[in-house]
């Protein structure tokens, strides 16, 4: 419990740090803020100024969203079966997009800064992310918000179980490729699209297949 309770003030913490760091900086902030970066760190739009706050309000809107979810869930009853793991996603989700907010305030301060990548610097967080949830992945249990929800999956529980432990090696795989493939010729917008949607779609085809087996 005291554990939970720490974890919790942290979270609300890097929330309340988010804010305020990004009232500090709104008023010295151009009138148009860049919203998107291609791969090369370039800019691809702008907007107005003011959008520099939906990252903060998708953190917050995440980690007070994701409970309620929780709580409506018709299968509520089984997040005590993985509370730990279930925080521990709310978390993480928490913590990787305030860190993406504070890359791109520094971005827009300090453009000319060409060591710091901000396209290589998110990828290299979001390659960390998948794995962190794919090795937590195989420890969810039945739910129809958080993990690889397939109607094969949610029809029955041992398929949800195997289908969630090849899910977390291929996350987990993916990550590693997405970290390492910053540091090789091959890291494109192609290359990252296709390790994320061959990640995806392998423990969704293993759910139909194992889901078949069973009959």
């Amino acid at each position: 419990m005291k554990n939970r309770k720490f974890v919790s003030v942290i979270m609300w913490t890097i929330i309340a740090v988010s804010f305020v760091v990004t009232f500090i900086a709104y008023p010295h902030l151009p009138d148009r803020v860049p919203i998107q970066f291609a791969f090369d760190g370039s800019v691809n739009s702008y907007g107005d100024k003011i959008t520099i706050f939906l990252l903060p309000a998708l953190v917050l809107l995440g980690y007070i969203g994701i409970p309620i979810f929780a709580k409506i869930d018709p299968k509520s009853e089984n997040y005590e079966k993985f509370k730990t793991t279930y925080q521990f996603f709310r978390c993480s989700i928490t913590v990787v997009f305030a860190v993406m907010h504070f890359f791109i305030l520094y971005k827009i301060f300090m453009p000319d800064d060409t060591v710091f990548d901000i396209s290589r610097s998110v990828l290299f967080v979001i390659g960390i992310l998948f794995i962190i949830l794919g090795n937590q992945m195989p420890k969810l249990k039945q739910n129809y918000f958080i993990g690889i929800r397939t109607p094969w999956t949610l029809a029955h529980s041992d398929v949800w179980y195997k289908t969630h432990r090849v899910g977390g090696i291929s996350w987990t795989l993916a990550g590693a490729l997405i970290i390492f493939s910053q540091f090789l010729p091959l890291a494109d917008i192609t290359f990252f699209i296709a390790v994320i949607t061959i990640s995806v779609l392998i423990p969704v085809i293993y759910s139909y297949v194992s889901f078949q087996k069973l009959k």
